[in-house]
């Protein structure tokens, strides 16, 4: 049986490595087609953004509060560290950055808000 399924296999590990080939495996295997994941508490948004941009994020961003459904969060941050928030942010399987293009659906006002 497994013979059936070594050429794909070998394909895929060529074109996308061996980590990316088991991941997409067991993702496929488990019928997972996205993940939701809801955070607890914002905490765990500013702890992912320090180890990514280092601490000094604190004075830069403006404000962070859930989207709705409380799965991602959204901050403001000064236009002149766009790009280089982009360029030392590095996208996990539980967490990616996007810039905005219009304002995403929020949480209350207050649910989730913080300015530091």
């Amino acid at each position: 049986m497994i013979g059936h399924f070594k050429q794909s296999a070998e394909k895929l590990i060529v074109e996308k490595g061996a980590l990316e080939a088991l991941a997409a495996a067991l993702a496929h295997i488990s019928n997972a087609t996205s993940c939701s994941i809801k955070m607890p508490n914002i905490i765990y948004a500013w702890v992912e953004l320090k180890e990514q941009l280092d601490e000094d994020i604190d004075s830069k961003v403006k404000g962070i509060v859930f989207l709705k459904g409380k799965q991602g969060i959204c901050f403001d941050i000064p236009n002149a560290s766009v790009t280089e928030v982009q360029e030392k942010w590095h996208d996990l399987w539980h967490s990616q950055l996007y810039v905005a293009t219009e304002q995403p659906e929020l949480e209350g006002p207050w649910e989730g808000y913080y300015n530091f």
